[in-house]
């Protein structure tokens, strides 16, 4: 087999990283913006990487809010909502078929 040649191979993974950049880029965002303070989340200009992680936010999540009742809600909805879709696709897919 034959390799395809760098200028034909190079703008698909160009295209490839990009597309790997921008799915991971929201979950970095979020994980940053876990670790930042009140202040550094409304400060200006944005600071993109806390200097001081405030590791105390995960332990609040747990300890000041129904931080499981807020999951179990979540997890109730999704389930449901994917009980019916599956549910109405079933039956398109049968009055399709």
């Amino acid at each position: 087999m034959k390799s395809l040649p760098l200028s034909v191979r190079l703008p698909k993974y160009l295209g490839l990283l990009l597309l790997i950049v921008g799915g991971l880029f929201p979950l970095v965002w979020i994980a940053l913006t876990s670790l930042k303070s009140g202040g550094e989340l409304q400060q200006f200009p944005v600071v993109y990487l806390p200097p001081h992680p405030a590791w105390g936010n995960y332990l609040r999540v747990f300890t000041e809010q129904p931080f499981g009742t807020f999951f179990l809600n979540s997890l109730i909805v999704s389930g449901a909502s994917t009980v019916l879709c599956v549910g109405v696709a079933s039956l398109a897919a049968y009055a399709l078929a």
